[in-house]
């Protein structure tokens, strides 16, 4: 019988198989198709090219457009312009011009007139490159930039040499195209119209006498004197970084109205100079220590009759366009009716008042139009932008609440009148709890008028419990 070599059949249909891949192979590797494959992959690097090129020379073409706009754009540098701003204008629901804005009261100083100190804080807190750069400081832009990127927030990009073109020739503008075309012009102008022509002092001395630092206050010996009684050449450490603080934001950081966010920001202004080798550790946890309020005094000066009303106008343009009418000129027309708010001022002044400690915050509201007609800022207001109780106070209403939530929508649903009849007693809460009188009695029997009169919590309480 004949034996059957299976390890010889399985080695050859092996080595079949291994010709018919070898053949395969062949077949897909012909001089034609690898010229073929060639040419597809010459194809495809030639577009790739052409379009990257395209690209290029449409990015080349785009930036050198940008810059001449930027160029012919950018507004010429004038330094008399810093200084000589057209007031903003307020008026009354009339018409009639209430006040103005901006005349400034500024007292120029010189390089040498600027003390070490707050030289020293504003540029650890603004630009602390400043004498090294050219107006521009690439490193940190590109630094600020990719933290924008990512997320993270991307300012204190801009030098001072740029903040001084911001706050003077260009504007605050952030966002979109807009806020790039600004960001740029402020590069160009600090290159070519600021560092090119003027020494480093010189920027130095238009940077602190140009900005308005709060309470009607324009540039830093101004700003001394209004808030620390003294010239600028006195100032101490503390002062010092308290002006420095204000430069970002007068308003955020007025001591007057903020005296808090005041004190924080000279902190870190403070942790700044010991940064960047200013000061000692030693000088900078003394100066940390000191609070604004205890430091701060009001400038002894004559404001306008209507300035708790001027303030809170002020303020609301801040908060609606971002601008400040003392910097940024401007005509704003009021709602103010002037002889509401006399009767105001005439009760601040003649009212009979415990002491001068009491303070009292009014707004006055037309129910046809919800406007806002006067505003009581505060008794005694000798500064313009200062706290103001009507606007800024931070607490509840107490029981001035009550005719809001209580009386006066029953007076308008339900059809009570000054004698409806109420009952000063006890209200139990069904969770649990008593309320009651400040004086701890009950009057039982009251009509609304009554009840409103003496403030009692126990009719406005079972008001409020009533289904």
């Amino acid at each position: 019988m004949k034996k059957i070599n299976f390890k010889k059949i399985t080695k050859n249909i092996k080595g079949r198989i291994n010709e018919l891949k070898v053949k395969k192979k062949k077949k897909n590797t012909t001089p034609v198709e690898k010229a073929e494959s060639k040419r597809k992959k010459s194809r495809f690097w030639y577009w790739f090219m052409i379009v990257l090129v395209t690209l290029a020379i449409i990015i080349l073409l785009g930036g050198v457009a940008f810059c001449a706009y930027i160029v012919s754009s950018a507004p010429e540098f004038d330094e008399q312009q810093m200084f000589e701003k057209e007031a903003s204008r307020i008026f009354d629901s009339k018409g009639d011009l209430i006040t103005t804005l901006g005349a400034e009261q500024r007292e120029k100083l010189t390089y040498d007139e600027i003390p070490e100190v707050l030289i020293d804080a504003i540029i650890a807190t603004e630009d602390s490159r400043f004498f090294k750069h050219n107006g521009f400081d690439a490193p940190r832009f590109l630094k600020a930039s990719i933290s924008q990127v990512l997320g993270r927030g991307g300012g204190g990009a801009s030098t001072l040499t740029m903040q001084l073109s911001k706050n003077t020739f260009t504007s605050t503008e952030t966002r979109g195209f807009d806020g790039i075309v600004r960001k740029f012009t402020d590069i160009y102008m600090s290159i070519f119209k600021i560092e090119k022509d003027y020494s480093k002092e010189e920027i130095i001395e238009f940077y602190v006498n140009a900005p308005y630092l709060g309470a009607g206050s324009y540039g830093v010996e101004q700003a001394a004197k209004t808030y620390f009684g003294k010239d600028v050449t006195n100032l101490n450490l503390v002062e010092a970084s308290i002006i420095a603080g204000m430069f970002q934001a007068p308003g955020e950081y007025d001591p007057y109205i903020n005296p808090d966010k005041t004190t924080a920001r000279k902190n870190e202004v403070i942790s700044l100079m010991l940064r960047h080798g200013y000061i000692t550790e030693s000088e900078a946890n003394q100066a940390k220590k000191v609070k604004v309020e205890n430091i701060i005094k009001k400038a002894d000066k004559s404001i306008n009759k209507y300035q708790g009303f001027v303030d809170t106008v002020i303020q609301e343009v801040i908060d609606r366009t971002g601008d400040n009418p003392y910097e940024v000129s401007m005509d704003i027309y009021t709602t103010l009716m002037s002889d509401k708010q006399d009767v105001i001022e005439d009760f601040y002044k003649n009212w009979k008042f415990k002491d001068d400690k009491v303070q009292v915050g009014i707004g006055i509201i037309d129910n046809n139009t919800g406007s806002i007609i006067a505003v009581g800022a505060g008794r005694n207001k000798n500064s313009a932008m200062s706290l103001n109780y009507a606007t800024q106070i931070k607490r509840h209403p107490g029981s001035t609440a009550k005719p809001l939530f209580d009386y006066g929508p029953g007076i308008e649903y339900k059809n009570w009148s000054t004698y409806t009849p109420f009952i000063d007693k006890p209200v139990n809460y069904t969770g649990g709890g008593t309320m009651r009188n400040v004086d701890g009695k009950y009057q039982g029997f009251l009509t609304l008028e009554q009840c409103l009169v003496r403030s009692r919590n126990m009719c406005s309480s079972s008001i409020s419990t009533t289904k």
